[in-house]
């Protein structure tokens, strides 16, 4: 199929265990990806939603890349810099480590005024890293927090 000024786009049906959704792959993601999109295969799909059609909700593909099995995570280490970080960030740290029980121990790398400092979370906070929980852990200590 070709936009109104004649550039390659397609429609692909995306599927996941939850349902489907329709994404359109216009012409310069569809350039980058087009060995990418056959039938059957996992990939992951950055895009924005489009919900202009009456009734009809569309994702609109920004990025596409293949689906790269990842590593699993023995265990987690975070950055946090204490000098700046405010009062009772630890307490809401241990407050998501707990909403996130698992068998991962978790670190974390204090910078103080003395220097850095590293402390082994107790056995009561090993944590399942799953992407949930990373997307917790950016809300609440920013990116550069993830070691």
């Amino acid at each position: 199929m070709t936009t109104k000024r004649g550039d390659p786009m397609v429609f692909v049906t995306l599927e996941d265990p939850t349902g489907s959704a329709e994404v359109v792959v216009f012409n310069s993601t569809y350039a980058a990806a087009r060995d990418l999109l056959e039938a059957d295969r996992i990939l992951v799909v950055k895009g924005r939603v489009d919900h202009k059609q009456a009734g009809e909700t569309k994702l609109i593909a920004i990025e596409v890349s293949p689906f790269e099995a990842v590593q699993v995570r023995r265990e987690v280490r975070l950055r946090i810099d204490a000098r700046q970080a405010p009062a009772g960030l630890i307490r809401e740290l241990a407050t998501l480590v707990s909403d996130f029980p698992g068998d991962a121990p978790v670190y974390v790398a204090l910078e103080t005024s003395v220097g850095e400092r590293t402390l082994a979370l107790g056995p009561e906070y090993r944590v399942q890293p799953d992407a949930d929980f990373f997307a917790e852990v950016r809300a609440l200590l920013g990116e550069a927090a993830i070691a």
